[in-house]
């Protein structure tokens, strides 16, 4: 018989700044009270707060580095060509793999480690 995970909702108080509960918690509101401007408004706050936090890491020559995703490079090959890159994010016992194609990432695979 199937069933859906238990949920675990983090106490307001002890989420950080930038955990997305938070983040999007206007954007949340906004959709649940039917709100479509207000929805898109905060996004787009949001959005641009991303652009700002980059052009700021840029004009630092500071490199973005996730907290929770491991980059793994591709090995080179002998035609010069480089494998697929992968990202791995790991929390606890969960592993998700994200296959980098161009620009985009796709989940490839998602495991439960023992």
């Amino acid at each position: 018989m199937l069933q859906r995970l238990v949920k675990y909702d983090v106490a307001k108080s002890d989420l950080t700044e930038w955990d997305s509960q938070k983040l999007w918690e206007k954007v949340s509101t906004a959709i649940t009270n039917k709100d479509q401007v207000a929805a898109t408004d905060e996004k787009n706050k949001l959005e641009e707060a991303q652009r700002e936090a980059h052009k700021a890491r840029v004009n630092r020559d500071e490199t973005y580095a996730p907290r929770l995703f491991n980059r793994v490079l591709g090995t080179d090959r002998a035609d010069g060509l480089s494998d697929e890159d992968y990202y791995v994010y790991r929390y606890f016992n969960l592993v998700k793999v994200w296959q980098v194609h161009g620009q985009q990432c796709i989940r490839t695979r998602m495991r439960i480690s023992l």
